[in-house]
């Protein structure tokens, strides 16, 4: 299993960015962090929960009330 080398969240860009053992580095948007959480306080309850999120996820935009802020 591939593990992280090192993680870094960045206001002033909204992103979070992981570097990995093999030197790969995923960028992730903060706000589709967010808008991904399959968590119910972000779902807006636990009806539109959901097991695993879908990558388009990502892209999509925050409900209304939602923040990205770290």
């Amino acid at each position: 299993m591939m593990k992280p080398t090192s993680i870094e969240a960045s206001r002033s860009k909204s992103e979070l960015v992981i570097v990995w053992e093999d030197g790969h580095r995923s960028t992730y948007p903060l706000r589709g962090l967010r808008a991904a959480c399959p968590c119910a306080e972000c779902r807006g309850g636990h009806e539109n929960m959901s097991a695993e999120p879908s990558p388009v996820d990502l892209e999509r935009p925050l409900a209304p009330g939602q923040s990205a802020e770290l």
